[in-house]
């Protein structure tokens, strides 16, 4: 009778358990690219924006890392001439101005996600450093999964409790 129930319970819990992980996988990597996506509508709505606006400003930040600008954007504004006029955030390393639309960087600070758009008399960047988008993709990613975490425990415990309650009557007979 207990080889029983311990056969049922590992049979189920491991295609539970299975399952579980197909789908902690596949919601973690969806939820990741659906992040990825947002961020990247993003730089482009900031790059929009700001294609709209009056931007003059001719403030250029020193050139230093010492400050923490995680999940930071950082915008660059060029002239039609290539002169940048205007850098959001300090930085010692950035993108310099790449083609118009989308694109990954190397610099010697990491890789960077870039978003470019071409105006007549300017240009704008919107940058973002690859390794902090992972992260806050990441912990949203993360933050999805608890449901599916929640029905695995619920799973395996209604499974228990079938396989007790359906057992039951063999017990008594043996008992």
């Amino acid at each position: 009778m207990r080889s029983l129930r311990l056969q049922l319970m590992l049979m189920l819990g491991l295609a539970i358990t299975a399952a579980t992980v197909v789908q902690l996988v596949v919601s973690l990597r969806t939820s990741m690219q659906e992040a990825n996506k947002l961020f990247d509508y993003h730089m482009r709505q900031m790059a929009t924006a700001l294609s709209e606006s009056t931007l003059e400003e001719t403030k250029l930040y020193p050139a230093d890392d010492s400050q923490d600008n995680r999940f930071g954007f950082i915008v660059q504004v060029w002239t039609e001439k290539g002169l940048r006029v205007y850098q959001s955030r300090p930085y010692k390393y950035v993108p310099e101005q790449g083609d118009e639309g989308y694109a990954n960087v190397e610099l010697a600070n990491g890789e960077w996600r870039t978003y470019t758009r071409r105006l007549n008399t300017r240009v704008i960047q919107v940058a973002q450093k690859t390794s902090e988008r992972t992260e806050r993709a990441m912990s949203l990613a993360l933050h999805s999964l608890w449901p599916v975490i929640a029905a695995f425990v619920v799973l395996i415990a209604a499974t228990w409790w079938v396989i007790s309650r359906v057992l039951s009557p063999i017990a008594r007979v043996e008992a």
